[in-house]
């Protein structure tokens, strides 16, 4: 699949491995477009996916031509051609899909263990770790041998700290683990203090038109708390935020951390509650009352399998933009 624009070698190559998720690889994309300091870089999306490729392509095109920007953006099945040269790489991957994630999840409940996500820490999270550990040690190995020297690769992929530590002595690259739930914890202190509404979409709209909200987070991953949190112009340290409670709590599991702890818990709760004792055992009916159910509802195979709609509306969003380009 080509694209026109012409490399420019002194502009930064970016590749996205695991590009053919119709969610994240088009909008990392469209991060990366906006990021003045990535002005005119070269993108690559990657995956096995030939289909879904082809659609987050298409979609990226439009977006830069919409935004009127002049990066190359080309797409590869071959993890060899999309990373030679790249002085870049994003991990986002996914081995064996919801099938395997959901024997992760479920299948530790025989011994009584009950993960609430099951892709990071416990039982599920090492099995997890062993399965994609070699994929990603393919992909960190690739990117020494033909990327560009000191390739940056940012590992997104959970189990995150596992999977960053499997690849960050490979030499010739450098390597950092990176995790979204810090954008995650300001839009639960959003909702939870009345800023925005409680079912606002997780998306960069909802912090218009109210107050800035911003957190500095201590830990790691998906067990992180909040160091400090500004709220408008007011900052709070970790002492301070007692003057926010109970308002700042969005339900049960981070009130009743902050009474243990005496500190105000990050992420979604469904992610730190797997780290902690006396929350996900039979006592608490295993997490249900804390808010959080005992396996994550992508996977719940009481809910049959996920009704994932995104290459529907990525379909339709292709078809409008098809209309309005060519009129």
């Amino acid at each position: 699949m080509k694209t026109s624009n012409t490399t420019n070698p002194s502009k930064p190559v970016l590749t996205i491995v695991g590009a053919g998720s119709l969610n994240w690889g088009r909008h990392i994309v469209v991060d990366m477009m906006l990021n003045p300091d990535l002005a005119g870089a070269e993108i690559r999306l990657v995956d096995l996916n030939e289909k879904r490729l082809a659609m987050v392509l298409e979609w990226c095109e439009f977006a830069r031509r919409r935004l009127g920007f002049d990066h190359k953006i080309s797409a590869h099945t071959d993890l060899r051609e999309g990373l030679r040269g790249a002085t870049a790489c994003l991990t986002a991957i996914s081995v064996g899909g919801d099938r395997l994630w959901r024997y992760d999840s479920t299948h530790p409940q025989l011994d009584g263990i009950f993960q609430a996500v099951g892709d990071t820490t416990g039982p599920g999270g090492a099995v997890r770790a062993l399965r994609h550990a070699p994929v990603m040690r393919g992909i960190a190995q690739t990117l020494a041998e033909v990327g560009a020297p000191n390739a940056l690769l940012l590992q997104l992929t959970n189990p995150l700290n596992a999977l960053t530590a499997c690849i960050d002595h490979i030499p010739g690259i450098r390597v950092y683990g990176f995790c979204h739930g810090y954008h995650d914890t300001e839009h639960n202190i959003a909702k939870a203090i009345g800023l925005i509404a409680m079912d606002a979409p997780h998306t960069g709209e909802w912090r218009k038109n109210i107050p800035t909200i911003r957190v500095e987070l201590a830990g790691n991953n998906h067990f992180v708390f909040a160091d400090k949190l500004q709220i408008g112009d007011r900052i709070y340290t970790q002492s301070e935020m007692r003057e926010l409670t109970p308002q700042i709590f969005d339900g049960p599991f981070r009130e009743a951390v902050w009474s243990r702890y005496g500190v105000y818990v990050g992420n979604n709760a469904r992610h730190p509650i797997e780290f902690l004792p006396g929350f996900n055992d039979r006592k608490n009916d295993f997490g249900r009352k804390w808010g959080v159910s005992p396996v994550a509802g992508e996977i719940d195979p009481l809910h049959g399998e996920r009704q994932d709609d995104s290459e529907q509306l990525l379909q339709a969003a292709l078809d409008e933009a098809r209309r309005d380009f060519k009129s």
